[in-house]
């Protein structure tokens, strides 16, 4: 566990890692591996259990993508969220383990590519 997140900013990075990990409609083992182990490397125990944490950030990733016509709105949104809410080191780790979590699989995917450039230019990264 580390300090470069705070539990707000860490539920955001889980939250980035389950869309990306099931953007192609497949929740695939390898992506979602990187995944927990990313929460797990940056979840402080004093907020809670972590398997809840993700067991609410999933719910929460349902409710919001749970209608297909709305993914683009939801999208552009929570880049936006992130942001705001991210700083620099916060965003470039973020991006990393998006980066890690979209190859976990070996398969180079239009959608997730997408998501990754989406959020990269929100956070004005280069």
């Amino acid at each position: 566990m580390n300090d470069i997140f705070d539990k707000v900013t860490a539920k955001y990075a889980l939250l980035g890692g389950l869309i990306m990990s099931t953007s192609d409609d497949d929740a695939d083992d390898e992506e979602f591996g990187v995944v927990r182990i990313f929460i797990k490397d940056h979840w402080n125990r004093e907020w809670g259990d972590v398997g809840l944490a993700i067991d609410q950030v999933t719910d929460v990733k349902h409710q919001l993508f749970g209608e297909p016509e709305l993914k683009d709105v939801h999208l552009k949104r929570f880049a936006e969220t992130l942001a705001d809410a991210f700083d620099a080191q916060q965003a470039d780790l973020f991006l990393g383990f998006l980066y890690e979590v979209m190859k976990a699989d070996g398969i180079e995917d239009p959608d997730e590519f997408e998501i990754y450039t989406l959020f990269k230019n929100a956070l004005n990264q280069t």
